[in-house]
């Protein structure tokens, strides 16, 4: 099965003369065990693409479909609880909840699916350890550098193990040898025969660690 089946996709932003395309007829196959890289320019589509592919919006023409399932055609409430167990998005901005300390804000994605608070908060502390975070564990967002943020964000989109991780720029912040150690743990960790990894990226360093690159202009994969 795939795990992901995008078909002629297509999404505009605004209306009239502000009107935007931001997606012109998208067709793209992520195979099971897979770790696909899509590169390409600023405004080419990408993160509007992986928006589609993770149910955050909604295309306004084409299919998509991840693991056959067509999240789009989902009752709110049904597609919210595939979403929160079956997928991990890492957001290029964070999106870390300030108020939480960080194994509080990896923990939620365990907490979402019923699994006890302590037992959630232990195993998002060994997580962070495996990221070089074990002594940011109790650490609010706030007191945290970006490429820290960035690694707990990233902790967070795998902690629950989801059968597709959809990463925005997640090696952005970090220099050469964190962003390559993220991508190993993202490998190890993330990737299995039942599932598969997207990656947003303009980061030429980690080519190396894809199974294939797309690349996207335009708002079309070229």
């Amino acid at each position: 099965m795939l795990a992901v089946s995008c078909k002629n996709i297509f999404k505009t932003y605004g209306k009239g003369s502000s009107q935007v395309q931001a997606l012109r007829g998208v067709n793209l196959e992520v195979n099971t065990g897979e770790l696909l890289l899509i590169m390409g320019p600023s405004g080419s589509g990408k993160t509007t693409l992986i928006s589609v592919i993770a149910s955050i919006l909604t295309q306004d023409s084409g299919s998509c479909l991840v693991f056959g399932q067509n999240l789009n055609a989902m009752p709110n409430e049904e597609k919210t609880a595939y979403r929160g167990k079956h997928i991990g998005f890492v957001f290029q901005t964070f999106n870390l909840v300030p108020m939480l300390t960080s194994a509080e804000n990896v923990a939620i994605p365990l907490l979402l699916n019923g699994v006890p608070k302590g037992e959630a908060e232990k195993k998002a502390a060994e997580f962070l350890t495996s990221l070089g975070l074990q002594e940011k564990t109790n650490t609010s967002p706030q007191e945290l550098s970006g490429g820290q943020q960035q690694r707990v964000a990233i902790a967070r989109g795998c902690i629950h193990q989801p059968n597709l991780i959809v990463c925005d720029e997640p090696t952005a912040y970090l220099d050469h040898a964190t962003g390559a150690k993220v991508m190993e743990i993202l490998k190890a960790t993330a990737l299995e025969q039942d599932r598969a990894i997207i990656v947003v990226t303009h980061d030429t360093r980690i080519i190396d660690f894809a199974d294939r690159v797309v690349h996207m202009e335009d708002g079309q994969i070229v």
